[in-house]
């Protein structure tokens, strides 16, 4: 029977591994070639006028199926971003619908609602809209964002080939700039290891 590794081995030159492991991070990142950038609009009323088939078919016209891609979920200028994160927050607390509805943070005056990073965004947009499992967090705007009048758009960059772990580090970054009303906003570390999707 081997011997469980004792704590005092597993930090001796801890600093050292971690500060390795983040410039090789670092250069990695720094390699990442943007492929293209992708713009999709709708209004909050769609998500009651239209159905998960619609949106599907729409989203696969316009995103690739799968591909290394950050992306982020704004509200358009003239929607109340308080009122937005009020909505959310009573949606969550009330456990409306059996839902996995995303963090709310405390509130940061933000029209960016999210920001993420997926391999399949068309089926990560549809969660986000609403129409996934009950139990994936997201922030399922179908079941709490009716009262909200105006456009929300996701902005998405298309990476070639990146690693999650670089792709996680880029959605971290870009979380800690803007600050997202909902959502993660940034991990303390830069490699957060496998939470992003």
């Amino acid at each position: 029977m081997q011997k469980p590794t004792q704590a005092k081995n597993a930090f001796d030159g801890l600093v050292r591994r971690t500060s390795a492991a983040l410039n090789q991070l670092a250069d990695h990142v720094g390699s990442a070639v943007p492929a293209k950038r992708i713009f999709w609009e709708a209004d909050f009323s769609d998500l009651t006028g239209r159905d998960k088939d619609e949106f599907r078919t729409e989203l696969a016209s316009r995103f690739p199926a799968k591909c290394p891609t950050l992306y982020s979920i704004a509200l358009g200028s003239s929607v109340d971003c308080e009122l937005a994160w009020h909505l959310l927050n009573v949606a969550k607390s009330e456990k409306r619908l059996a839902r996995a509805y995303c963090r709310v943070p405390p509130f940061a005056n933000s029209h960016i609602m999210y920001v993420g990073s997926s391999q399949k965004l068309p089926h990560r947009i549809l969660e986000h809209l609403g129409f996934g499992s009950k139990s994936t967090y997201a922030l399922n705007l179908a079941h709490w964002a009716s009262e909200l009048v105006g456009t929300f758009t996701v902005d998405a960059q298309v990476y070639d080939e990146v690693t999650p772990e670089v792709l996680c580090a880029l959605e971290d970054q870009l979380a800690v700039e803007v600050r997202p009303l909902f959502g993660r906003r940034g991990s303390l570390g830069v490699n957060a290891g496998g939470r992003c999707r």
